[in-house]
Protein backbone atom coordinates (compact mmCIF):
# COMPACT_ATOMS: atom_id res chain seq x y z
CA UNK A 1 0.00 0.00 0.00
CA UNK A 2 2.66 2.25 0.91
CA UNK A 3 4.39 1.59 -2.18
CA UNK A 4 1.47 2.59 -4.30
CA UNK A 5 1.60 6.07 -2.69
CA UNK A 6 5.29 6.64 -2.92
CA UNK A 7 4.80 5.54 -6.84
CA UNK A 8 1.69 8.22 -7.55
CA UNK A 9 3.65 10.92 -5.94
CA UNK A 10 6.89 10.00 -7.78
CA UNK A 11 5.08 10.08 -10.94
CA UNK A 12 5.37 13.73 -12.41
CA UNK A 13 4.13 13.13 -16.34
CA UNK A 14 2.24 16.35 -15.52
CA UNK A 15 -0.89 17.89 -18.01
CA UNK A 16 -0.50 17.83 -21.38
CA UNK A 17 -0.62 20.81 -23.98
CA UNK A 18 -4.05 19.74 -25.73
CA UNK A 19 -5.50 19.50 -21.52
CA UNK A 20 -4.66 22.68 -21.04
CA UNK A 21 -6.00 24.21 -24.34
CA UNK A 22 -9.45 21.97 -24.04
CA UNK A 23 -9.71 24.20 -20.63
CA UNK A 24 -8.80 26.91 -21.88
CA UNK A 25 -11.66 26.40 -24.45
CA UNK A 26 -14.15 25.41 -22.14
CA UNK A 27 -13.41 29.21 -20.30
CA UNK A 28 -13.60 31.15 -22.79
CA UNK A 29 -16.75 29.85 -24.49
CA UNK A 30 -18.42 30.03 -20.76
CA UNK A 31 -17.18 33.43 -20.57
CA UNK A 32 -18.53 34.25 -23.85
CA UNK A 33 -21.95 33.53 -23.11
CA UNK A 34 -22.52 34.54 -19.40
CA UNK A 35 -20.56 38.32 -21.41
CA UNK A 36 -23.64 38.11 -24.17
CA UNK A 37 -26.49 37.17 -21.66
CA UNK A 38 -25.27 40.03 -19.58
CA UNK A 39 -25.40 42.51 -22.33
CA UNK A 40 -28.71 41.48 -23.73
CA UNK A 41 -30.45 41.87 -20.66
CA UNK A 42 -29.36 45.24 -20.25
CA UNK A 43 -30.47 46.60 -23.74
CA UNK A 44 -34.07 44.91 -23.07
CA UNK A 45 -34.05 48.38 -20.85
CA UNK A 46 -34.25 50.61 -23.55
CA UNK A 47 -36.51 48.45 -25.55
CA UNK A 48 -38.86 48.00 -22.25
CA UNK A 49 -38.70 51.73 -21.65
CA UNK A 50 -39.66 52.48 -25.18
CA UNK A 51 -42.55 50.49 -25.52
CA UNK A 52 -43.73 52.03 -21.88
CA UNK A 53 -43.41 55.45 -23.49
CA UNK A 54 -44.89 54.79 -26.73
CA UNK A 55 -48.06 52.83 -24.66
CA UNK A 56 -48.55 56.28 -22.41
CA UNK A 57 -48.35 58.40 -25.53
CA UNK A 58 -51.15 56.03 -27.36
CA UNK A 59 -53.59 56.12 -23.80
CA UNK A 60 -52.57 59.80 -23.74
CA UNK A 61 -53.51 60.75 -27.47
CA UNK A 62 -57.04 58.23 -26.90
CA UNK A 63 -57.86 60.01 -23.72
CA UNK A 64 -57.10 63.16 -25.04
CA UNK A 65 -59.56 63.32 -27.99
CA UNK A 66 -62.06 60.91 -25.76
CA UNK A 67 -62.50 62.28 -22.07
CA UNK A 68 -63.71 66.02 -21.11
CA UNK A 69 -60.65 68.48 -19.94
CA UNK A 70 -57.17 69.34 -21.43
CA UNK A 71 -54.48 66.22 -20.78
CA UNK A 72 -51.02 67.04 -20.57
CA UNK A 73 -48.65 64.35 -20.94
CA UNK A 74 -45.06 65.20 -18.92
CA UNK A 75 -42.00 62.92 -19.51
CA UNK A 76 -39.14 63.44 -17.15
CA UNK A 77 -35.82 62.66 -17.50
CA UNK A 78 -34.25 63.09 -14.16
CA UNK A 79 -37.28 60.66 -12.37
CA UNK A 80 -37.60 58.61 -15.42
CA UNK A 81 -40.96 59.38 -15.54
CA UNK A 82 -44.42 59.90 -17.52
CA UNK A 83 -47.23 62.03 -16.18
CA UNK A 84 -50.45 62.13 -17.95
CA UNK A 85 -52.75 64.71 -16.04
CA UNK A 86 -56.19 66.54 -17.15
CA UNK A 87 -57.62 69.79 -16.07
CA UNK A 88 -60.11 67.78 -13.97
CA UNK A 89 -57.33 66.10 -11.73
CA UNK A 90 -56.97 63.11 -13.21
CA UNK A 91 -53.35 61.60 -12.58
CA UNK A 92 -51.33 59.01 -13.93
CA UNK A 93 -47.93 57.87 -12.94
CA UNK A 94 -45.28 55.46 -14.85
CA UNK A 95 -42.13 55.16 -13.46
CA UNK A 96 -39.35 53.32 -16.14
CA UNK A 97 -36.08 51.72 -15.69
CA UNK A 98 -33.49 53.50 -14.10
CA UNK A 99 -31.06 51.91 -16.25
CA UNK A 100 -31.61 53.69 -19.02
CA UNK A 101 -31.37 57.41 -20.22
CA UNK A 102 -33.54 59.74 -21.97
CA UNK A 103 -32.94 63.08 -24.39
CA UNK A 104 -34.76 64.61 -26.58
CA UNK A 105 -34.52 65.59 -30.01
CA UNK A 106 -36.84 68.48 -31.98
CA UNK A 107 -35.26 69.49 -35.41
CA UNK A 108 -33.20 72.91 -34.53
CA UNK A 109 -34.41 73.42 -31.56
CA UNK A 110 -31.91 72.51 -28.78
CA UNK A 111 -32.78 70.25 -26.29
CA UNK A 112 -29.39 70.14 -24.58
CA UNK A 113 -29.80 70.11 -20.61
CA UNK A 114 -33.62 69.62 -21.10
CA UNK A 115 -34.72 67.85 -17.95
CA UNK A 116 -38.49 67.10 -18.85
CA UNK A 117 -41.07 68.02 -21.79
CA UNK A 118 -44.87 68.18 -21.60
CA UNK A 119 -47.29 67.72 -24.99
CA UNK A 120 -50.48 68.62 -24.97
CA UNK A 121 -52.40 67.24 -27.69
CA UNK A 122 -55.52 68.78 -29.90
CA UNK A 123 -59.03 67.21 -29.04
CA UNK A 124 -59.95 67.40 -32.66
CA UNK A 125 -57.83 65.92 -34.82
CA UNK A 126 -55.07 64.38 -31.63
CA UNK A 127 -51.96 66.35 -33.31
CA UNK A 128 -49.71 67.94 -31.04
CA UNK A 129 -50.81 71.79 -30.55
CA UNK A 130 -47.86 72.57 -27.57
CA UNK A 131 -44.69 71.49 -26.71
CA UNK A 132 -43.19 72.90 -23.59
CA UNK A 133 -39.50 72.70 -22.97
CA UNK A 134 -38.34 72.93 -19.06
CA UNK A 135 -34.30 72.49 -18.07
CA UNK A 136 -34.78 73.28 -14.62
CA UNK A 137 -34.11 77.05 -14.76
CA UNK A 138 -36.36 77.98 -17.91
CA UNK A 139 -39.44 77.38 -19.27
CA UNK A 140 -40.20 77.26 -22.59
CA UNK A 141 -43.29 76.94 -24.52
CA UNK A 142 -44.00 75.84 -28.53
CA UNK A 143 -47.03 76.76 -30.27
CA UNK A 144 -48.63 75.66 -33.19
CA UNK A 145 -46.34 77.43 -35.65
CA UNK A 146 -43.30 76.71 -33.69
CA UNK A 147 -43.76 73.16 -33.42
CA UNK A 148 -40.90 71.39 -35.24
CA UNK A 149 -42.15 68.61 -37.98
CA UNK A 150 -40.85 65.77 -35.39
CA UNK A 151 -39.89 65.16 -31.81
CA UNK A 152 -37.82 62.41 -30.93
CA UNK A 153 -37.89 60.73 -27.59
CA UNK A 154 -34.18 58.84 -27.11
CA UNK A 155 -34.43 55.94 -24.59
CA UNK A 156 -30.26 54.90 -24.27
CA UNK A 157 -29.36 51.85 -21.85
CA UNK A 158 -27.03 52.29 -19.22
CA UNK A 159 -23.87 50.98 -21.63
CA UNK A 160 -24.77 53.17 -24.07
CA UNK A 161 -24.54 50.37 -26.73
CA UNK A 162 -28.59 49.70 -27.10
CA UNK A 163 -31.07 52.81 -27.96
CA UNK A 164 -34.28 52.94 -29.04
CA UNK A 165 -36.42 56.23 -30.43
CA UNK A 166 -39.87 57.22 -30.18
CA UNK A 167 -40.74 59.38 -33.64
CA UNK A 168 -43.98 61.78 -32.33
CA UNK A 169 -45.16 63.26 -35.35
CA UNK A 170 -46.91 67.07 -34.63
CA UNK A 171 -48.91 67.54 -37.51
CA UNK A 172 -51.07 63.89 -36.73
CA UNK A 173 -49.69 62.59 -33.77
CA UNK A 174 -48.69 59.98 -34.90
CA UNK A 175 -45.96 58.05 -32.97
CA UNK A 176 -43.85 54.66 -33.87
CA UNK A 177 -40.43 53.23 -32.39
CA UNK A 178 -37.39 52.81 -33.78
CA UNK A 179 -34.31 50.87 -33.09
Amino acid sequence: MISMVKKAFNDHRGVSLVEILVVVAIIAIAGGLVTFGISFASSRNAEKCAKIIDSQLSSFITMSMSKSGTWTMTIDNSTNQIEVVSTSGDLETVIMQEKVAITYEAGSIDFTGCTRITIVVDRASGKVKQLIREDGISTYTFQDDELPAVITIKVINSSGSKKADIVLVTATGKHYISY
